[in-house]
């Protein structure tokens, strides 16, 4: 069934989550076309600016961000997956809008900034798995594939924009305004996405407690009865074992020995290319 053809509240939904994940992962590549005018602003030397902006930045950013998602997972089987994602995205925006406003100009900005970065980090790596749980809980399994792969190239369309505005917006009106200018409406989707979305867990969950009887909790658990268990992350949850489950499985051992080398290169070039063109080779940045 094409996606035209859905159900108005789900074409909604596939809109909602696309134009989110668009703007989120467009501040991916804000910095790269202005990396020396960043440089500047934080009174780095060239050295400073290939090792602090180019180097450290990108670790926190998908070191950090990586590691969130592998927590993000578990927390989006526990709670409520729009509060999640709501809170993911505040976490990329958020700082970054504060980021473009209130840094100040000198060696201490840097500190600022790198923080604001590895919040975007987290925000986009964190996105991914209540992205896809979320998807998979409300579209039909035959549009699951489609949906994915849709907010794949979302992510893909968005950092693409993102660096093509940065570079053409950035010399000329100064690089803070770029963040500042995806910031806004990032803020606006995820309210959007608060107000128009449910996760339909939550939606079941409360009309079972609406219509199960009201039971005393402690005076089951006297009685002998089932121990109640609230919602929320436990250390089963986040057991070894389950990762030790992922890696015995051949195919994903292939897919990261694959993906592990193979994103050295393409943070080097997406960090460092388009400032090298501009600062060696003399080419413009719009």
């Amino acid at each position: 069934m094409p996606l035209w053809k859905l159900p108005r509240h789900l074409q909604v939904t596939f809109v909602l989550l696309f134009v989110t994940a668009m703007f989120l992962h467009a501040d991916q590549n804000l910095a790269a076309p202005n990396l020396s005018a960043i440089a500047n602003d934080f009174q780095m030397t060239p050295m400073q600016k290939d090792s602090r902006l180019g180097g450290l930045v990108q670790f926190g950013f998908f070191l950090v961000g990586g590691a969130v998602s592998v927590l993000v997972g578990p927390a989006a089987d526990q709670f409520d997956r729009i509060s999640v994602l709501c809170g993911v995205v505040l976490c990329g925006a958020l700082p970054s809008l504060l980021m473009s406003l209130m840094v100040p100009s000198s060696k201490a900005g840097f500190f600022y900034f790198f923080m604001a970065r590895i919040c975007t980090g987290v925000a986009i790596g964190g996105s991914f798995p209540v992205l896809f749980a979320f998807s998979a809980d409300v579209f039909p399994p035959s549009q699951r594939t489609l949906i994915s792969g849709a907010l794949n190239a979302a992510g893909n369309i968005g950092a693409a924009l993102g660096g093509l505005m940065s570079g053409v917006i950035g010399p000329t009106y100064g690089w803070r305004l770029p963040f500042t200018i995806i910031a806004i409406p990032t803020l606006v989707c995820a309210a959007l996405v608060r107000l128009c979305l449910s996760d339909p867990r939550t939606q079941q969950k409360a009309k079972a407690k609406r219509e199960e009887p009201v039971m005393n909790e402690a005076f089951s658990a006297w009685m002998g009865g089932s121990e109640i268990r609230g919602e929320g992350l436990s250390m089963e949850d986040l057991d070894l074992t389950k990762f030790q489950k992922v890696f015995a499985v051949k195919s994903n051992v292939l897919v990261f020995a694959q993906a592990l080398p193979g994103c050295i290169p393409i943070s080097v070039i997406v960090t460092f290319l388009a400032d090298y063109l501009a600062t060696d080779q003399g080419m413009a940045v719009e």
